[in-house]
């Protein structure tokens, strides 16, 4: 079944969500409590695989990247900072 899932995620450079049928990063951002997430659409009937994250301060460099292999999905403000957060392209998740 598909279904959208909350992952609570870290302000980190790289890191990787797991769950079953994961594909696609639908948004980032703060939830109503204040904790940074990450919404994703899932397959429960699918096995698990893995989404990579990256994230980015604003005025920090970004690595270059090949064209498709990042695509931005949301950004966090928290008081005086602002991450960008980008969906890696990877063989289990386009």
């Amino acid at each position: 079944m598909k279904t959208i899932w909350k992952f609570p995620i870290k302000v980190t450079d790289r890191q990787t969500i797991e769950a079953p049928g994961i594909g696609r990063i639908l948004h980032i951002g703060l939830d109503p409590s204040g904790g940074a997430c990450a919404w994703a659409e899932v397959d429960t009937d699918d096995p698990p695989t893995q989404v990579a994250l990256d994230i980015y301060g604003t005025g920090n460099p970004m690595p270059p990247a090949l064209p498709g292999s990042r695509r931005h999905v949301g950004t966090i403000f928290s008081g005086p900072f602002v991450w960008h957060a980008y969906q890696i392209a990877t063989p289990e998740a386009p």
